[in-house]
C-alpha cells in the first residue's frame, strides 16, 4: 500500500507543477508536471490491475523522469 500511496503523491506532486510553467515563466515545468503525473498514474494503474510491484516501479521512474527532465533543462 505504501507505494500506492506514494504514486498518488507523485501524480499531485506533477499536477502542481503544470501551472508554475505559466505562473514562473519557466516552460519546464509543463512537461514535467504531466510526465510525473503521468507515470504516476500509469505505475498506479498497473500496481492496482497487475502487481502491486508495479506501483514501486511506476514511484521509482517518477523520480528518475523527473531527476531527467530537471538536468536536461539545466544543461540548455
Amino acid at each position: 500500500m505504501k507505494a500506492r500511496a506514494r504514486l498518488l503523491f507523485a501524480i499531485a506532486v506533477g499536477l502542481h507543477f503544470v501551472p508554475f510553467a505559466r505562473a514562473f515563466g519557466a516552460p519546464v515545468f509543463g512537461p514535467l508536471g504531466w510526465v510525473v503525473a503521468g507515470v504516476g498514474a500509469v505505475g498506479l494503474a498497473l500496481g492496482l490491475l497487475v502487481a502491486p510491484v508495479w506501483a514501486a516501479v511506476g514511484a521509482v521512474v517518477a523520480g528518475l523522469a523527473m531527476l531527467a527532465i530537471l538536468a536536461w533543462d539545466a544543461r540548455r
